[in-house]
């Protein structure tokens, strides 16, 4: 893996490039990173001066829904056919989806020309904002981002493609030069209007994107029927997200589960594709007056209708 530029004004700014090349006509911007590390940050600079990052998608949290979608597993067919279509309509486009550096090896494989943007941020400060969005305990958390980090380092460190890994904490100090430095990775030529308009959005947990980044939930715990605890569970808003969720008997975790089982009527009742509901067997070991609770994962953000007794189910 080679390096460029890698001492100098480059360190103290706090962005660095990794297997730069000469760039082409044509590129395709991956955006990736930890979750409240800077993506959108750096998603909304990109669209700012003039990349294309999506044509369905939230103007607060810059998350590509239709791209979000094509990303869910075995819809690699579906993934091939947008970005063909996008690479017909934008000699350079990108998107952002922070968990994607997980299937960098993929995207990079299919992607023309692709660059790829990392955010760093203090996983401290990421575990204090997943807090606010979906009330993780913040010192309990950092074991995780930790080992998230130590996994996004191996990704990186296996790229062979341009990569431009950016520190939240410097972008927010330089916002001026981590705006030139990215229009420059992405080849965008870069007006002093855009400069300023791009420069004047980077700050620190702007309050639009702090509320819009906090997690609701749809849901509700239903029947216990032939030993399988029911229900169902969906982040608002989201439709492509799948919820991982706690089953609690008395206060202690005893099952974890993915919500991702169709129910059709979650669908017709108008929630997404309706691939939102999880099962939890109960065995005749368990004491028919002990509490229920169902959490999101690692929360304490109850599905509606916990809290009681499992003879009540």
């Amino acid at each position: 893996m080679s390096t460029a530029a890698t001492t100098g004004p480059l360190i103290n700014y706090g962005f660095v490039r990794l297997n730069d090349v000469r760039r082409q006509d044509t590129a395709t911007i991956i955006v990736v990173g930890l979750p409240r590390s800077g993506t959108s940050m750096v998603a909304s600079v990109l669209k700012t001066i003039g990349v294309f990052m999506g044509r369905v998608m939230d103007n607060v949290v810059f998350e590509d829904h239709e791209m979000a979608d094509a990303l869910e597993p075995d819809k690699e067919h579906r993934l091939v056919n947008l970005i063909a279509g996008r690479n017909a309509q934008h000699p350079v486009w990108g998107f952002k989806r922070p968990e994607a550096y997980k299937q960098l090896p993929k995207l990079c494989g299919v992607c023309r020309n692709p660059r790829v943007i990392v955010t760093f941020r203090d996983i401290l400060a990421i575990s204090l904002r997943n807090n606010i969005s979906m009330q993780l305990d913040p010192i309990q958390s950092l074991p995780r981002f930790a080992r998230e980090y130590e996994l996004l380092a191996s990704k990186v460190k296996q790229l062979a493609v341009p990569s431009l890994l950016i520190s939240y904490e410097k972008a927010i100090q330089f916002p001026e030069k981590v705006v030139e430095e990215i229009a420059d990775f992405c080849g965008v030529e870069l007006s002093e209007q855009k400069r300023e308009q791009a420069a004047n959005i980077i700050e620190n947990g702007s309050p639009q994107y702090v509320q819009a980044a906090r997690l609701q939930y749809h849901g509700f715990v239903g029947r216990l029927a032939d030993g399988q605890l029911r229900g169902w569970v969906k982040v608002q808003k989201r439709d492509q997200v799948r919820v991982n969720v706690e089953l609690e008997l008395d206060g202690k975790v005893i099952q974890r589960t993915r919500a991702d089982i169709y129910r059709p009527d979650v669908e017709q009742a108008g929630f997404g594709d309706g691939k939102y509901g999880f099962i939890f067997p109960i065995g005749e070991e368990f004491s028919r007056d002990s509490v229920v609770n169902v959490r999101v994962a690692n929360s304490s953000i109850l599905v509606k209708n916990s809290g009681l007794p499992l003879s009540k189910y």
